[in-house]
């Protein structure tokens, strides 16, 4: 039921704006957290017409929907997107596999994508481009400041198990105590309720690079960053009709919002790209502890 009111809803949403002969409307999947994040930083705009990705829950996943449908415009198909909410990021991998979705509608990473079954778009974010930070409570975070390095690799950090990407990045860093949290909304609440330290997440745009889930803030350990390494593509199921009209219009709108500096704008503005953090020290296992 939930997923046939997501299409419906959608639907109202995400006015038709394409031309009379348009193919038939494109399917994409979304995290639910995200769809919500993005109705409400939306606020009823057609998002081809965004130029300004700043603002009230604006973040990487939130703008990266605004991207997906302005790249699609770029690439000459003009047609409706129905975003299609899923609880999680491998439940939408094997919906889009299945052939049930057309697409993702956030990239995702290259290697998650099998070649039988999908298409990869040109990637929006290349290799050693994804930055995330340790977040956590600020009353921790500020207890959690004074400790060495290799103290701070002992700590509990959580993360999802299927994200290959997240899990690498973290025993590369030498992590030690890594523990699932199965989703994002579980994660948030066990750092919440002081289950975990830290959780990995990508930078906002806030001047203490903060976020805000209901009533609790979370801040990074500042002066220390994690490499995820790989490329993020969206994906097309090779079992979607339309698989080919996609997947020719993302490769040739890709490009064109990269030669205008859309994604790299959007990118900043939402502050996933975060000049902010250039200077810090970028976690690794031979990484030694250094003046703070």
């Amino acid at each position: 039921m939930r997923y046939v009111f997501g299409i419906i809803l959608s639907l109202l949403l995400f006015p038709f704006t394409g031309k009379a002969n348009s193919p038939i409307a494109v399917k994409a999947v979304v995290i639910e957290d995200v769809l919500e994040d993005y109705k409400k930083f939306l606020k009823g705009r057609n998002p081809l017409d965004i130029k300004d990705f700043s603002g009230p829950y604006s973040r990487r996943d939130v703008i990266e929907l605004v991207l997906f449908q302005q790249a699609l415009s770029a690439g000459g198909l003009h047609t409706l997107v129905i975003l299609i909410p899923m609880p999680t990021y491998q439940r939408s991998i094997a919906e889009l596999e299945k052939g049930y979705v057309d697409a993702t509608a956030n990239p995702v990473w290259e290697t998650d994508l099998k070649e039988s079954s999908t298409w990869k778009s040109i990637s929006t974010v290349d290799p050693g481009q994804f930055v995330a930070g340790l977040y956590g409570k600020p009353k921790r975070i500020a207890e959690l400041s004074n400790l060495s390095l290799s103290e701070l690799k002992n700590k509990s950090i959580t993360t999802s198990f299927v994200w290959e990407s997240d899990v690498q990045a973290l025993k590369k860093a030498g992590f030690t105590n890594i523990v699932d949290g199965g989703n994002w909304e579980r994660m948030i609440r066990m750092v919440k309720h002081d289950r975990v330290d830290f959780l990995l997440s990508s930078f906002r745009a806030e001047k203490d690079l903060s976020f805000q889930v209901q009533d609790t803030k979370y801040i990074p350990l500042s002066g220390y960053k994690i490499i995820l390494e790989g490329r993020r593509v969206w994906g097309v199921s090779r079992n979607s009709k339309k698989s080919k009209n996609l997947i020719a219009a993302l490769n040739k709108g890709v490009p064109l919002l990269k030669q205008k500096g859309i994604i790299e704008k959007a990118y900043r503005q939402s502050g996933f790209f975060n000049s902010r953090v250039d200077h810090w020290k970028t976690i690794s296992a031979e990484t030694t502890d250094i003046l703070r």
